[in-house]
């Protein structure tokens, strides 16, 4: 996706289509603020609105996690890196957006999954140690303590 400094899109490829369900005539003129949900968009607008304004060489921000608007309304997590450059003594916005809803999925998933083989270390009778590879304990169960 590209914007200009004021914040429109200007270019929207088929990959955009399929993630915000927006054809690219229905996209093209609308404001990157239609594709963030409105709790958020005060937040997002003040920092579009400094890189619109500061001056320098192009560059890319970090890569950034943060909810995305469907054409439908609904929230999809998204990762987002921006680069930043010139064209026709304009500055231009180039957005690469990506969903992590899977991956985003996969990690509470394997979240859940280390808060239950916590719960299971913690109560079982069977002493359970680690040890580093200097041989120093670095964690234990309660029943290495008994």
């Amino acid at each position: 996706i590209s914007a200009g400094s004021d914040g429109r899109i200007r270019s929207w490829n088929p990959a955009a289509e399929e993630l915000f369900g927006y054809t690219a005539d229905e996209a093209v003129g609308l404001t990157l603020t239609k594709l963030i949900p409105p709790r958020l968009r005060r937040k997002h607008l003040a920092g579009f609105r400094r890189h619109a304004v500061s001056s320098g060489k192009e560059r890319f921000a970090r890569v950034l996690h943060a909810e995305g608007l469907r054409k439908d309304g609904t929230e999809v997590p998204v990762e987002i890196s921006l680069a930043v450059g010139w064209q026709r003594n304009e500055r231009i916005f180039t957005v690469v957006v990506r969903d992590v809803t899977e991956q985003r999925e996969m990690v509470e998933k394997l979240n859940d999954a280390l808060q239950r083989l916590q719960f299971q270390l913690d109560r079982m009778p069977l002493a359970y140690i680690v040890w580093d590879v200097d041989f120093r304990v670095v964690e234990w169960n309660p029943a290495a303590e008994r």
